[in-house]
């Protein structure tokens, strides 16, 4: 099943910027102006910290959107490289697996696909994108009934995802291709046994 990358309309919460560790900063000693100055030198300490300091999330997203501009183009390893960079400051950022996961479908990577898809869904379970992912997934990699489950799931959040319906029916047509397969196979199996040399006499040789 080829899948087509496409950028998910996802609405993303606005960052959550990380609150500033405590720096080492010289702390006031103690007595003089007692309480009041150590406050003030707390304060002051806080209010010191370099304007350069990184803002790892706006960091994350420049490389998420680099990353999304890479795929747009069909630069599927570069824009890896780029969601690969931005998830080791986001890692729970369940935007960034689905994407990647969408992006190893196009490059043949069906199990890092759906790896990267799980983490998505696990993230962000309520979000029916994901799970569409990982049933295109798992489609790919050779397990029907399971993207049937995830399609199902998919719909059961959002019901009028119609492309949904076909890769349902798509797995479905594979399951049952499958069974037939089992059962023609477990004929020959079971007809194996019966074929006689022409020249034994009965099942031993007697």
């Amino acid at each position: 099943m080829k899948m087509v990358w496409k950028k998910n309309d996802k609405k993303r919460a606005a960052p959550i910027k990380p609150t500033p560790a405590s720096l080492p900063f010289d702390r006031a000693e103690e007595g003089g102006d007692g309480d009041a100055c150590s406050s003030s030198s707390q304060t002051d300490a806080q209010n010191q910290i370099p304007e350069s300091a990184p803002d790892e999330s706006r960091i994350a997203e420049s490389f998420e959107s680099e990353g999304n501009k890479l795929a747009e183009n069909g630069r599927y390893h570069e824009a890896l490289s780029k969601w690969e960079a931005a998830l080791t400051l986001m890692p729970d950022r369940a935007i960034l697996h689905e994407e990647k996961a969408q992006v190893l479908l196009e490059i043949g990577e069906a199990w890092k696909a759906l790896k990267a898809a799980t983490r998505a869904t696990e993230l962000e379970p309520l979000w029916a994108e994901a799970w569409v992912t990982l049933g295109r997934a798992q489609l790919n990699f050779g397990e029907p009934e399971a993207s049937i489950e995830s399609f199902d799931k998919a719909l059961s959040i959002k019901p009028d995802l119609e492309e949904v319906q076909s890769d349902r029916q798509t797995a479905l047509h594979h399951v049952k291709k499958r069974k037939r397969l089992q059962i023609a196979g477990s004929d020959v199996v079971g007809h194996r046994y019966t074929v006689k040399d022409e020249n034994q006499e009965g099942p031993l040789g007697d």
